[in-house]
């Protein structure tokens, strides 16, 4: 594959960093007149053609198509050995790794996303499209965290008037609907789309897909008989809104307008906007109610870490993955290793998997006494102290939040804080030498309906070579004092990220280890991670809370 593409007009797309892959498909960054785009490259071959025949009526389709919440095409390129299709590219990656770091979302977010996947879908009916794989990967976020509905690969024209013939299965098991798997039934239609939105709806709340089952059959088998769980705390109008969608005959769903128009969307908040950082931590919200024009909820409930989310409870999966890569590091001679080293320049980028980046990590560590001042790749600036509790102040200088020792937080201003912080603030201002006016009055929450949070830092620990932080995330991070080389292990996403010291970023999929065969340097970073991620977990007592636990 060349590095340059070239259109109609001439004009040279630049093959830039690797994207991520589908079934058919490996996708790269293309820059052009200084804009980025994504491009899809499809290969040409004999044994390609279905594949062939897939993007040429992904191509047909999405070039008819104009919505805010459908990805945006641009064009479809020809080269001798691939179609490149070519469209915007969105930076915040994907609903499935939204979903992925934070788990179950706030049900203002649930209707903000699902407000904006129904009117895609509306959109697409109304223009005789079905969608036929609607799933978290394939609903992608744009700058502003909206969501752009894409990979068309599947899609197929059909009036709501006509059902479709069913000549394969279509979609992901998670997400398919029981007409599609049910071997009586030999149509469907557009309402398979909407199923689709039910285990959305579903998936968004709980954090989990509605259907589930041990192998495909099971799975199969719940779908049919549409046995599922509904969780006590799910609020009644979703769980009506859910049980009308999960009809076994599509007819007795409801289409796209009609759940638009329920008491789900129509009497509960949604917000304009989302901050960038709900994709890693849960946004506060200001929700207008009958007794005043709006309240700004100013704690959240404690996290308990000694209890579902604690990292000593899940230590043996932890400890798995670390004894999989000290495994794995070590079995490697050298020679083999500079063998396979030589050869890795070809397919290093192939081995990333940036879906899986990172959006916060520590950039700089900054010690005073017993306190530990931090500061986070998007210039968030906190300190942890003596005590527990952590102060940090966000980017604008304007808006701060503390978090208590029990872990509740409190949002503030820097000219409308408590006094009780005021010794707190003098700390964070001698270690990062910062001068802020607080003399001028502002806004808590910047005239928005939200109020932005980032993970703030749990635990330090320090030894002669490194420093081992645990973000409130679960983000765990290595920073070497030697050369600033920063090691990265998220164990909610399984992601493996190496941060150098000319700050590139790359990222690796701890469950392909059993697949792949990692070059030497990439093995010895693992194992100096994995090494010291072990000696704090080996300790008897909780990384994030110090609170001494059983170990079993």
């Amino acid at each position: 594959m060349t590095s340059d593409i070239h259109d109609l007009d001439n004009s040279t797309y630049t093959r830039g960093n690797y994207v991520g892959k589908g079934a058919f498909s490996k996708s790269y960054l293309l820059i052009k007149d200084d804009r980025t785009y994504c491009g899809k490259f499809i290969p040409k071959g004999k044994n390609q053609v279905d594949k062939q025949v897939s993007s040429v009526q992904e191509f047909r389709i999405l070039s008819k198509l104009k919505h805010k919440n459908i990805v945006n095409f641009v064009q479809c390129i020809e080269t001798p050995s691939t179609y490149c299709l070519i469209t915007e590219y969105y930076p915040n990656k994907s609903m499935f790794e939204l979903i992925q770091r934070r788990g179950k979302l706030t049900i203002y977010e649930v209707r903000f996303f699902s407000k904006q996947l129904l009117s895609a879908l509306k959109y697409l009916h109304d223009s005789n499209v079905v969608h036929r794989d609607v799933k978290p990967q394939n609903m992608l976020l744009d700058e502003n965290l909206n969501l752009k509905l894409s990979d068309f690969g599947m899609a197929v024209i059909c009036t709501k008037s006509r059902t479709i013939y069913k000549r394969h299965i279509y979609g992901t098991p998670n997400y398919i609907s029981p007409e599609m798997i049910t071997k009586t039934i030999s149509r469907y239609n557009y309402k398979v789309d909407i199923w689709a939105v039910g285990c959305f709806l579903y998936h968004t709340y709980t954090g989990r897909t509605p259907f589930r089952g041990k192998d495909e059959k099971i799975l199969y088998t719940n779908i049919q008989n549409c046995s599922y769980h509904i969780p006590s705390d799910m609020p009644q109008d979703l769980v009506s809104l859910v049980q009308r969608i999960f009809q076994r005959d599509p007819e007795r769903r409801p289409d796209a307008r009609l759940i638009l128009n329920d008491d789900f969307f129509k009497n509960g908040f949604t917000p304009n906007s989302l901050p960038i950082t709900a994709m890693v931590e849960r946004p506060k919200f200001i929700v207008p109610t009958k007794e005043c024009k709006s309240v700004v909820q100013k704690t959240m409930e404690t996290t308990k870490y000694c209890e579902n989310k604690c990292f000593r409870r899940n230590l043996k999966h932890y400890e798995s993955y670390i004894s999989q890569l000290i495994t794995k590091s070590s079995a490697k001679t050298e020679n083999k290793s500079s063998k396979m080293e030589s050869k890795s320049s070809k397919f290093h980028s192939e081995l990333e998997y940036p879906m899986l980046d990172p959006f916060v990590w520590v950039v700089r560590v900054e010690k005073q006494n017993k306190n530990v001042g931090y500061v986070l790749n998007d210039g968030t600036k906190g300190v942890l102290f003596d005590d527990k509790t952590i102060l940090a102040l966000l980017p604008n200088q304007r808006n701060l939040y503390f978090v208590t020792a029990d872990k509740q937080i409190k949002f503030y201003t820097i000219s409308r804080h408590s006094s009780s912080l005021n010794e707190k603030m003098a700390t964070l201002k001698t270690i990062f030498d910062v001068t802020i006016d607080e003399t001028q009055p502002q806004s808590i929450s910047d005239n928005k309906d939200w109020l932005p949070m980032l993970p703030y830092l749990l635990s330090f620990y320090e030894t002669t070579k490194y420093y081992i932080l645990l973000l409130s995330n679960g983000l765990y991070q290595v920073i070497s004092k030697m050369d600033d080389m920063k090691l990265l292990l998220c164990m909610k996403t399984s992601g493996f990220s190496v941060i150098n010291k000319d700050e590139s970023l790359k990222t690796y999929d701890l469950n392909s280890l059993n697949e792949v065969q990692y070059p030497l340097y990439l093995q010895r970073n693992l194992e100096i991670a994995c090494s010291s991620l072990r000696r704090v977990l080996t300790k008897n007592e909780c990384f994030a809370c110090k609170k001494e636990i059983e170990v079993r």
